[in-house]
């Protein structure tokens, strides 16, 4: 299990900065973090810091995902001339989320 988490932990390695690289990314943090469950019962002192150190780096990349996903809806807005009540609308529904999710 320990091998195992740590290929998983090695995978979620970024090779570039796009949305679908991070969710690749947090679903190889994830499956490292069930992996490492287990054996962070039996053993806290061993396996506590590399189960830690992946819920960390899995949210992380969470929190960079949901920001990339928020800057290029901005720009996607801004490129289309979308009228500017509309997008006023989203940008405090965006505000909304963002607050409620990282408060």
């Amino acid at each position: 299990m320990w091998l195992e988490a740590l290929e998983k932990i090695c995978c979620a390695q970024l090779s570039e900065f796009t949305v679908q690289a991070l969710e690749c990314s947090v679903v190889n943090l994830n499956s490292a973090v069930l992996s490492l469950s287990t054996p962070s019962r039996s053993r806290p002192a061993q396996f506590m810091f590399p189960l830690r150190f992946a819920e960390c780096l899995s949210s992380m990349y969470s929190a960079l995902r949901s920001v990339l996903i928020s800057i290029n809806t901005n720009s996607m807005f801004c490129r289309k001339n979308l009228p500017s009540l509309l997008q006023k609308k989203t940008s405090i529904r965006m505000e909304q989320f963002a607050e409620s999710k990282f408060a």
